[in-house]
């Protein structure tokens, strides 16, 4: 082996090394929500199906994947209004300890801008929460949405760390 053979696998196993000690901690990554209302359909962003009629709250009740490994879930909500206005729609995400008794958590609110994408987002805490929910988006315009896309994404950190 010759200087520069060594000084590459030195380095090459100095990498793997770091990499194992300090894993994953700020590195995001998304999880698709499973939709179990079939009328509905996937909440991706490119199911035009997946719309609410004007003046209408879902109860949607879809579980945010990896709650209990992670201390922070970010969640991003996009759609796009049928025709024109302007409304304050809201995302409103429940926790609970036990997946039994559920309270509201956090609601997040996205301005609609007519027929453009409108998109929030925020992150959420759970605190000493180990499951979570997007209970409802609720159409508060008088205009149906379409392409709704509720995405969230966890940061990859132990909790405790």
């Amino acid at each position: 082996m010759n200087l520069k053979s060594i000084l590459l696998t030195g380095l090459t196993a100095c990498s793997l090394a770091l990499s194992a000690l300090t894993g994953h901690a700020q590195q995001n990554y998304n999880t698709p929500l499973t939709q179990t209302n079939a009328a509905m359909g996937r909440l991706d962003g490119t199911n035009a199906n997946a719309a609410v009629p004007a003046g209408t709250v879902t109860n949607l009740f879809i579980d945010i994947p990896n709650v209990s490994d992670n201390d922070y879930t970010t969640i991003q909500v996009s759609y796009k209004l049928a025709s024109s206005g302007t409304e304050v729609n809201n995302t409103l995400i429940d926790a609970s300890s036990d997946h039994t008794n559920w309270v509201v958590w956090a609601v997040l609110p996205t301005t609609s801008a007519g027929t453009a994408i409108a998109t929030s987002a925020t992150n959420i805490f759970w605190g000493p929460m180990l499951f979570g929910r997007v209970r409802y988006f609720t159409n508060t315009s008088a205009a149906a949405v379409s392409n709704l896309k509720i995405n969230p994404g966890q940061k990859f950190r132990a909790r405790g760390r």
